[in-house]
């Protein structure tokens, strides 16, 4: 009996070591896990301890990490004006013969943004809601890109000559797509240098969602001028710094008179103030990432009135992504009387040039072949700028905007007189507009 019962438990023993079953601390073959894009070589086998015994209560699990919510600065309705008023008008953009944007307000106001429907008639008052920095304090003006009748870019900076140590500040840029009943602001921009009166920063915008900001100082010395430029590719919502003030070399030297994108890719500033012979500009072509001088070639006709002169360059205008024309205006370096002013012409977006001599004034050309030159005297070209015909002489230095071959606009100002003025035959004449506030 006891030899069978002796028989029976090794057949017990026998089966439970055949049937596999595990045991604590084990040996175990177990597949690593790989991460994505990560390679995982080959692994001996690991000793893997037991499991740690579940908790007597459920575990919070933690969310996904929120985002912070992004700087802003106070929104509050601007002081409002009395309707009817009579307004001063320091600068306007109109889009067509009846919409169009102006910077102003009450007399030498430039904080009010204002939009008008009638040709400048009336204007309604769209300022973005930044009424606590309007309520005391420095006085702010406005500085815009308007680029249409509907969508809109604006800044503020304080209204001083000069710059307060260290010159720099926060701020946003403010942007509507509904020709100003509402407005959003873009992230906070900290920079190094802002801007004053004789300095004022620039926004330029080649659509409605591609644009750059150039904020700007006076000289520093040794013919330096900082900027800090930024860009932005969604409509102003954030901005990317592409040069910086402090210690950047590059578009830092020389005053920047004026500056133009034909593209996201290809710009050009036009600049004086600068220890060259000949006309020099700033291009780049890779959004203004970097950018390199160049001395713009002397006319086949009297060169030397160029090339041997001191020159300074103002007044870009892409046409289209590839038309591209500037003014250079040069002083002998022999002869200090002999000046030529020359209207330099591109149609590669500015790798090759032709030159026409030109009358002077700001450069503005509706498409190809007709164009003005805006100064105390008025010039109007049909054939790209080889010809100039004088169509009005002015005593009065304007702010321009035409919209098409006859209708325009001017801020006239005369010593410390402003007034807005229009024109509806191409500048022969011009009359007086007094603009009201709408009631």
């Amino acid at each position: 009996m006891r030899v069978k019962m002796y028989v029976w438990v090794i057949m017990l023993v026998t089966l439970i070591v055949s049937s596999g079953c595990s045991f604590p601390n084990e040996l175990v073959t177990e597949q690593p896990e790989i991460m994505p894009g990560e390679t995982v070589e080959p692994t001996s086998t690991a000793v893997v301890s037991p499991p740690p015994a579940l908790p007597s209560s459920t575990a919070t699990i933690p969310g996904p990490p929120t985002e912070a919510p992004k700087a802003t600065f106070p929104a509050e309705a601007p002081p409002t004006l009395t309707a009817g008023i009579d307004l001063e008008i320091a600068f306007i953009h109109m889009v067509n013969r009846d919409s169009g944007w102006a910077i102003g307000g009450v007399t030498g106001s430039r904080a009010r943004i204002l939009y008008t429907i009638n040709g400048a008639e009336t204007f309604r008052d769209v300022t973005p809601p930044i009424g606590s920095e309007l309520a005391g304090g420095v006085d702010k003006w406005a500085v815009g890109a308007f680029i249409d009748d509907e969508n809109a870019h604006v800044l503020y900076f304080p209204a001083i000559m000069e710059p307060s140590p260290p010159g720099g500040a926060d701020l946003v840029i403010w942007r509507t797509q509904d020709a100003g009943l509402s407005w959003t602001q873009s992230e906070v921009i900290s920079t190094s240098v802002l801007g004053t009166q004789n300095f004022p920063p620039r926004l330029h915008f080649i659509n409605r969602s591609e644009g750059w900001f150039m904020a700007r100082n006076g000289g520093a010395g040794m013919h330096r001028y900082p900027i800090s430029l930024y860009r932005t590719q969604d409509g102003a919502d954030t901005w990317d710094l592409l040069i910086g003030a402090i210690g950047g070399g590059e578009l830092q030297s020389c005053r920047k008179t004026g500056w133009a994108f034909g593209d996201l890719s290809n710009g050009l500033a036009t600049i004086d103030n600068c220890p060259v012979d000949g006309p020099p500009i700033e291009q780049t072509a890779d959004g203004g990432t970097t950018w390199a001088r160049v001395i713009l070639p002397p006319p086949q006709e009297q060169p030397e009135t160029v090339s041997s002169a001191y020159c300074e360059t103002s007044s870009p205008q892409f046409v289209t992504a590839d038309l591209l024309l500037l003014s250079a205006s040069c002083t002998s370096y022999s002869d200090p009387q002999v000046e030529r002013t020359l209207l330099y012409r591109s149609a590669d977006g500015g790798q090759t040039w032709d030159t026409w001599d030109f009358p002077g004034g700001d450069i503005f050309f509706l498409d190809e072949s007709r164009g003005f030159a805006l100064g105390r005297e008025i010039y109007w070209t049909a054939d790209g700028g080889v010809t100039w015909e004088q169509e009005k002489s002015v005593n009065w230095d304007g702010q321009f905007s035409f919209v098409d071959a006859d209708v325009g606009w001017a801020v006239a100002r005369a010593d410390d007189e402003i007034a807005l003025v229009k024109t509806e035959d191409r500048g022969k004449t011009w009359q007086i507009i007094e603009p009201l506030l709408e009631r």
